[in-house]
């Protein structure tokens, strides 16, 4: 089943924090202060009817079960969700939950086949053995991959890539391809060490391999870190810019005592005592360009490249400043992604319109002109 989740505009998203606890301790991981604390399941279910009962424009509406490890708290999670499957709303209501896959038991497994039109799920596997078991605490062996890759192959795998497992970044991506993955998020780990300059070159490289790999198998969806909106470059854009996120505006986090936060980022169980000063920010979805970061405001990528708010907070102490070498990957990827779109056109796979096609043509000239790297 197709993840109905992904980029539907008409769902509105709100997180619940289950657990603040983990039984892993993953590398690159950015929830500094876990606790053993759970949340209450009647509190739960008094939010999520509070939040049905809004009215505005979205027609569905999510709720996602966060961690820690949120199946830690399956039996809590089953509970909420039995409760409100079969109950009728106005809005079409889904329930989500990521995991690191280690506590899917078979009893997990076969609720979670039971329920798979109202409760879907991403896995987090970042890559081959070696590159996961770097990353996540040598847990690749407890995750019954070939459930998830046999029963839910279109769901999303996120695959994290850390400073330690960069340098098989294509070996990572075209094995959960050949495991039989159809949607793959490959995210560079945030609130890490990028600084040295050799991450660069060897992202390149690495980019290189997988857009080998993607021309020479065009039937794969590519990965994520392909999937970047380009042709943005050349539209005007009126000194506004797109927000890459629902943070604050189309996406709201309950902590464990039902305390609103704009996202997980900004949460007492990833920042701290700073969790407090982002809640008085006014979060808009379109944003003024003069707001952003000086480096930003007149890069040829400014619609293009995504902005993690809450991890430009945690780095930097403003939604709007990225960090400087997050940033130089980031002109990789999106160099990368025109060589990418360019072979494609070259080849006759991407099946544009006139305007479509002169757009991107335009839009590659332009970044390969103006993003120096």
């Amino acid at each position: 089943m197709p993840n109905k989740l992904n980029g539907n505009k008409n769902m509105r998203f709100v997180t619940f924090i289950v657990t603040q606890n983990c039984n892993l301790k993953c590398t690159y991981c950015y929830e500094h202060n876990k606790t053993n604390n759970s949340f209450d399941v009647e509190l739960a279910k008094r939010i999520i009817m509070n939040e049905l009962n809004i009215k505005d424009e979205y027609s569905e509406i999510c709720f996602d079960f966060f961690g820690g490890e949120p199946f830690l708290e399956f039996k809590k999670i089953r509970e909420i969700v039995d409760y409100f499957k079969n109950k009728k709303f106005d809005k079409k209501i889904y329930f989500f939950a990521g995991t690191n896959g280690t506590l899917i038991t078979k009893e997990v497994q076969d609720w979670l086949m039971e329920n798979r039109d109202i409760f879907q799920v991403a896995l987090s596997l970042d890559g081959t053995r070696e590159m996961h078991n770097t990353n996540r605490s040598n847990s690749y062996d407890l995750i019954p991959i070939d459930f998830f890759a046999d029963k839910f192959q279109y769901l999303t795998v996120k695959a994290t890539i850390s400073p330690q497992t960069i340098n098989t970044l294509s070996d990572g991506v075209i094995h959960l391809h050949n495991l039989g993955f159809k949607n793959i998020s490959c995210n560079l780990a945030v609130g890490v060490d990028w600084s040295d300059d050799a991450y660069t070159t060897i992202l390149e490289r690495e980019l290189n391999k997988l857009i080998e790999f993607y021309l020479k198998n065009p039937e794969i969806k590519p990965c994520n870190l392909f999937d970047y909106k380009i042709e943005n470059a050349i539209h005007p854009n009126d000194g506004k810019a797109i927000k890459f996120c629902g943070a604050g505006t189309r996406t709201k986090v309950y902590d464990i005592n039902g305390k609103v936060y704009p996202c997980q980022y900004f949460l007492p169980l990833t920042i701290g005592e700073r969790a407090e000063k982002p809640l008085n920010i006014k979060f808009k979805d379109i944003i003024d360009i003069k707001d952003m970061d000086t480096k930003c405001q007149n890069c040829v990528a400014v619609n293009i490249c995504p902005s993690c708010y809450g991890s430009n907070y945690q780095e930097t102490g403003d939604i709007h400043k990225k960090d400087k070498d997050f940033c130089k990957l980031q002109k990789v990827i999106i160099f990368a992604n025109t060589f990418f779109k360019a072979k494609q056109w070259e080849l006759g796979r991407l099946n544009l319109d006139e305007y479509a096609e002169q757009e991107l043509l335009h839009s590659i000239v332009k970044i390969q002109e103006e993003l120096k790297l």
